[in-house]
């Protein structure tokens, strides 16, 4: 950060499994790696918005230089906190630079908030969405604003697929929904592209085909990543009892 006079560094993740070993292959998104760069504001979210959404959103790969969190704070009680943070820190950094090696590692494991995909409280994830599409078409950013509202309907069909149909997630889903369609009328009152206005209508006539593709996609890379922990698990139990033997041969 010195040598390149840049206010954040972000680097590459390894994902590890609960006993620490690397885990090969994850998904589109998690495979994707950034190379050495130094970036601006622009080029960060042309990444962001694109295959480098979670290498550029979660906080724990970063360094950032103190003024960033000056009168800057993590909101309290709500889950996926980076997603409300990120706009707020790239707009107080004028360069970032990028290093293309896996210095952080991330233990994967059942149990974790991030594991619970369905759950009432992954829906704070819409507020963040809401909070900077706002940030950024009051800046006259109205790309941004669209590519993050596409985001938050994206992420509503997603959870509508696994949703456990109970009043009170019912309830705050539907609430969400209308919250982004509200959004998205905005912006299209404002100044939007065709994709978005064809996008919307799509979605409020309920007749995105995404819905299918990402229960396809979804369920496959569930059973790649259940069938790499069990491999781990099996090389792991071969390797004991393999030192087990040797240990009683000795």
């Amino acid at each position: 950060m010195v040598q390149t006079n840049t206010d954040m560094a972000m680097c590459n993740i390894q994902y590890v499994d609960e006993h620490g070993k690397a885990m090969s292959k994850q998904d589109f998104f998690r495979d994707f790696q950034i190379k050495n760069n130094v970036w601006t504001q622009e080029q960060f979210w042309n990444c962001c918005y694109r295959r480098g959404h979670i290498v550029c959103t979660v906080q724990w790969n970063k360094l950032y230089v103190k003024k960033i969190f000056e009168n800057l704070r993590y909101p309290n009680g709500k889950v996926r906190e980076d997603e409300f943070m990120i706009h707020h820190i790239i707009n107080r950094c004028n360069r970032i630079a990028c290093v293309n090696k896996k210095m952080y590692y991330y233990r994967q494991h059942t149990g974790s908030i991030m594991g619970n995909a369905y759950s009432i409280n992954q829906l704070d994830i819409i507020e963040a969405y809401i909070e900077r599409e706002r940030s950024f078409r009051k800046k006259g950013k109205f790309l941004l604003a669209e590519k993050t509202l596409i985001r938050a309907i994206l992420f509503l069909e997603w959870f509508e697929i696994g949703m456990k149909h109970i009043p009170q997630i019912d309830e705050r889903y539907l609430n969400m929904k209308k919250i982004v369609c509200r959004e998205c009328k905005i912006i299209i009152r404002s100044q939007s592209t065709v994709c978005f206005r064809l996008l919307f209508w799509m979605y409020s006539q309920n007749m995105l085909p995404y819905k299918l593709l990402r229960a396809i996609y979804w369920n496959v890379n569930r059973i790649k990543r259940k069938t790499a922990l069990l491999i781990s698990e099996k090389t792991l139990a071969k390797s004991r009892r393999s030192k087990r033997k040797n240990d009683i041969y000795y």
